[in-house]
């Protein structure tokens, strides 16, 4: 519950990522895995100064401050590798399944995906154009209604 994911799913993501070279650069080999992957997923799960160095690192019996930050960056570079593995667009015919299904189900004709105005928090104000970022709810999000897309489903 503390790392926002199950046990299995925490498994996955270490095996998936213990062989990658950033697993094993800079005086990351003397960590477990399992260790570098809970670090990143309690950064992930904090926001404001839950995602400071001090707090990633308590609970983990890890003592040093100074490189949870780098320990984080290394991991996150093992797990974007992933990428082409793992996030992908349907093709012509699962599109036209998932229009069917949102059809039948919200009345929505050939929409494959939708996302509604969420906002989604931010640790850190962004380096670039980072007042952009700044909410009404004063903290700096992304504001979803920038990813919405409604594809048809013959389309691309």
């Amino acid at each position: 519950r503390l790392f926002h994911c199950t046990r299995d799913y925490f498994q996955k993501l270490v095996d998936l990522t213990k062989d990658h070279p950033s697993m094993k650069s800079q005086g990351t080999w003397k960590l477990h895995p399992e260790l570098l992957v809970l670090m990143t997923l309690k950064f992930f799960g904090s926001e404001g100064n839950g995602a400071t160095a001090n707090r990633v690192k308590d609970g983990l019996g890890f003592s040093g401050k100074g490189s949870v930050m780098l320990y984080v960056e290394h991991t996150v570079d093992a797990l974007l590798s992933l990428e082409s593995d793992v996030v992908f667009w349907p093709d012509a015919e699962e599109r036209k399944e998932i229009a069917a299904r949102i059809e039948a189900a919200l009345h929505f004709p050939k929409c494959v995906a939708f996302i509604d105005r969420t906002h989604m928090g931010l640790a850190f104000k962004p380096e670039l154009d980072g007042e952009e970022y700044w909410t009404r709810k004063h903290q700096y999000a992304l504001n979803t209604w920038y990813f919405v897309m409604i594809a048809v489903a013959s389309g691309t």
